[in-house]
């Protein structure tokens, strides 16, 4: 990659989403991710650049290699890959996935667990019928499991995310 490319990719990287850095669609699977970012990697690791004169390009290299790694990091997980696909739709468009993001899905995670055996099972099962299709089994499980655990956050807003047909 000529000098010039790398200075336009660094100057525009805070408006690029992980997938337009990578040069991925958004339903890519784990191999084509990983491909991508080797491809990346190998035009843009730093070492490439470290007899070069210019800082600026330095500079530039740097950031643009780590924002490389934290896409390929955030998409080959696939429970970070879907929050931050969540962050990508709507007016506030979101391009980084953050420290704040973790903690937010561990919490979501720890949630999801549920905090009674029923409230688990129940929850467990709901999201099985959902991924099966079955909608409207899945809204009457998930609504037994909220039951259990009224003051559980995250099993009352997937309730109103399936409830709307999200």
């Amino acid at each position: 990659m000529d000098v010039q490319k790398l200075m336009a990719l660094a100057a525009r990287i805070d408006e690029l989403d992980y997938y337009q850095l990578l040069g991925l669609q958004r339903n890519a699977d784990s191999f084509d991710i990983r491909r991508a970012y080797h491809r990346r990697a190998r035009t843009l690791h730093p070492d490439l650049f470290f007899e070069h004169e210019s800082e600026q390009l330095k500079s530039a290299i740097d950031r643009v290699y780590k924002r490389v790694t934290e896409a390929y990091l955030v998409l080959r997980d696939d429970d970070k890959r879907n929050y931050y696909n969540q962050g990508l739709t709507g007016p506030k468009k979101k391009l980084r996935y953050t420290d704040d993001d973790e903690k937010r899905l561990r919490e979501e995670k720890v949630a999801a667990g549920g905090s009674t055996p029923q409230g688990r099972k129940l929850f467990q099962e709901a999201e099985r019928l959902y991924n099966e299709g079955d909608k409207a089994k899945a809204i009457q499980t998930l609504r037994m499991a909220a039951t259990f655990e009224s003051k559980n956050a995250f099993f009352q807003k997937r309730l109103r995310e399936w409830e709307r047909g999200n």
